[in-house]
C-alpha cells in the first residue's frame, strides 16, 4: 500500500478527499459537503473537495449540487484503483458517516500520514484516532463543527504536523504482531 501511495496524482489543485462507497444509509455526504460550502471563498480556491468512490447513490449526491461555484470545487472522481495516492496526495482525509464498524479508510490515512477529521460514530473512529489524539473527531451530522475542523486543519501546519505524528504511533497498535497478540491474550483467558 505505501509503494502504491507514492505514485502522483493527476489533479490540477490542492484538495480535500473523502473515499467511500456513495451509500447514505452509511455515509454523510451532505454534512460535508455542506461543511465545504460554508468555507472561506479562500480556502475554497486552495483547496477543492474530492470524492473518491462509487456506489448507489453517486448520482443523487451529485444531483444535489446546485450552485455552479459547487461543480466548480467539488470534484467526483469515480472508483479508482488506486485510491491511497488519492489519500497519501490530500492535504485532509475528511470521513463523514453515520455508522461505522473499522473504518479501514482512516488506518489508510493514518499510514499514508494525511490527518484526518472523522465523524465520531458510535463505533469505529474513536477507537482508530485514540479519542481524538490522532485526527479531529466531530458529531455525526454537525456541518458546522465540521466546517469548523476543516478551517482549523487547512489553516495550520502545526496541527496537521502534530496529528500526522500521533497517526502514525496509534497505527502501531493495529500492526498484525499487535492485534495477533491481543487475540492470543483472548483465547489464553
Amino acid at each position: 500500500m505505501i509503494r502504491l501511495s507514492e505514485q502522483p496524482v493527476d489533479f490540477d489543485s490542492d484538495y480535500i478527499v473523502m473515499v467511500a462507497r456513495f451509500d447514505k444509509r452509511s455515509k454523510d455526504f451532505e454534512t460535508l459537503i455542506k461543511a465545504y460550502t460554508d468555507l472561506p471563498e479562500e480556502i475554497k480556491n486552495t483547496y477543492k473537495l474530492v470524492f473518491v468512490g462509487d456506489g448507489p447513490d453517486l448520482s443523487e449526491v451529485k444531483n444535489g449540487l446546485h450552485d455552479n461555484k459547487e461543480k466548480r470545487n467539488i470534484c467526483f472522481v469515480g472508483m479508482q484503483e488506486n485510491p491511497y495516492k488519492w489519500i497519501r496526495n490530500a492535504t485532509i482525509l475528511v470521513h463523514s458517516s453515520k455508522t461505522e464498524g473499522l473504518p479501514t479508510v482512516l488506518l489508510e490515512a493514518l499510514a499514508c500520514k494525511t490527518p484526518v477529521i472523522s465523524t465520531m460514530c458510535q463505533t469505529g473512529p474513536k477507537e482508530i484516532l485514540n479519542h481524538g489524539e490522532a485526527g479531529i473527531l466531530v458529531p455525526v451530522g454537525d456541518d458546522k463543527s465540521m466546517n469548523e475542523a476543516m478551517e482549523l486543519l487547512l489553516t495550520n501546519e502545526e496541527l496537521r504536523n502534530k496529528y500526522i505524528d500521533n497517526g502514525t504511533k496509534q497505527l502501531a497498535n493495529f500492526s498484525k504482531e499487535v492485534i495477533l497478540d491481543k487475540i492470543n491474550t483472548l483465547w489464553k483467558a
